[in-house]
């Protein structure tokens, strides 16, 4: 595993270029909106990373709140 901090000016911009440099399928971005997934499009750097130059496909994951420690989505 590899970690690379992207500087906070142009953040969606070095996102990208790394994610060209990796030669990636996919790049993954956490929706932090809690009440709608349309909401993540107003912010630039997460609109620019959707809708990269590079035509890289985005995921936008919503979190999940769960409320215990160690509990899964998939065995509650």
């Amino acid at each position: 595993m590899t970690t690379t901090v992207a500087p906070s000016s142009g953040f969606d911009k070095e996102v990208v270029k790394l994610a060209i440099g990796m030669d990636a399928d996919l790049i993954a971005i956490m929706n932090l909106h809690k009440n709608s997934i349309f909401s993540s499009m107003t912010t630039n750097y997460e609109q620019y990373i959707i809708t990269n130059d590079a035509k890289i496909p985005a995921l936008v994951v919503n979190p999940i709140d769960l409320n215990t420690y160690g509990s899964s989505v998939l065995f509650s």
